[in-house]
């Protein structure tokens, strides 16, 4: 006898399909533009913005069923990118220092941490039902 699926189990499952799909593009745009001769940190940010665009539209229509031309939204989202991208830097550029982590330590606490810290916010705040 199989449990019926809550709306927060699903958008848990979407929101992680996403996230592996999104880093999967993230990966081999940026390995492709390092082949085609870009510079690491030119092909981190096309691959970069790429995965930030794309990670939107997905998390917006298919994870949360929100419509996506709304710039309320767009801030939030960014917003959340953000405080991801400050949360990243606290976590490699204090606590682990401070704990003296070692590195594969520091990215499994990342790797963990962000993706708890976004599910958070857009469902409660960027992708909030009205």
């Amino acid at each position: 006898m199989s449990m019926p699926v809550s709306a927060v189990q699903r958008e848990l499952v979407r929101f992680a399909v996403v996230g592996v799909v999104v880093a999967a593009v993230y990966f081999a745009l940026f390995l492709f533009l390092v082949q085609a001769l870009l510079s690491e940190i030119s092909a981190n940010t096309v691959a970069f913005c790429t995965a930030v665009v794309l990670q939107y539209a997905l998390q917006s229509k298919w994870t949360f069923g929100k419509d996506m031309a709304n710039p309320a939204q767009i801030r939030k989202f960014l917003g959340t990118v953000g405080l991801g991208f400050l949360l990243s830097g606290a976590i490699s550029g204090v606590l682990a220092p401070a704990w003296n982590w070692p590195p594969k330590v520091t990215a499994l606490v990342v790797i963990v941490t962000l993706p708890i810290s976004n599910f958070v916010l857009f469902k409660l705040w960027v992708f909030a039902r009205n």
